[in-house]
């Protein structure tokens, strides 16, 4: 009787054994396909911010460009490439949207619309905007004054590009806390 009773715990034991790895096999299987799908929109995500980051020093670059040859005297028309790069900027900011980043920059957004305070990555992306647009506008006057009022005019476009790198550079303050946390969330899974 007692190898009866060996033999009928061994086969309740092996199917409580097997039932209970059926219920769970999926459910860690579940969580780890949840977490590989959590760190590739992660690595999206902190893509699209690369990409931003590039998108600004982009601005800038061909900005400061403009504003060296304007240094140099030299004539230079970069209105066209600032309008395309800054283009470009604001659909990659378009982009990050996606993630929780708020870039309202028109005035038919909600957070515009709204009323709400702006955010600071709002804040700083305007804020780069405007100052960009006010420095292609200095260098274009600098470029056609002559003497004393041509340096007034130069020390007006580098103030305002110094705005927009300090816009820049609180933009990019934004995103690399966001960034820190992405990189901890990818060392996670």
């Amino acid at each position: 009787m007692s190898e009866a009773i060996y033999g009928l715990i061994g086969a309740l034991g092996g199917a409580f054994l097997g039932a209970a790895a059926t219920l769970i096999a999926p459910a860690l299987t579940g969580r780890h396909v949840r977490r590989q799908e959590q760190r590739a929109r992660s690595e999206v995500e902190f893509e699209r911010m690369m990409d931003l980051r590039r998108a600004t020093r982009d601005v800038l670059l061909i900005l400061d460009d403009g504003r060296q040859a304007m240094h140099r005297g030299e004539p230079v028309d970069i209105n066209g490439p600032v309008v395309e790069a800054v283009k470009t900027m604001r659909e990659v900011a378009d982009r990050c949207e996606v993630y929780g980043l708020r870039f309202e920059h028109s005035r038919s957004s909600a957070e515009v619309a709204g009323g709400r305070e702006p955010s600071p990555e709002t804040e700083a992306l305007r804020d780069l905007v405007r100052f960009v647009g006010a420095t292609v506008s200095w260098i274009g006057h600098a470029l056609q004054a002559n003497g004393a009022r041509r340096q007034t005019l130069e020390q007006r476009a580098d103030g305002h590009y110094e705005e927009a790198e300090n816009a820049r550079r609180r933009l990019l303050g934004v995103l690399m806390d966001r960034m820190e946390e992405l990189r901890e969330e990818m060392a996670r899974t």
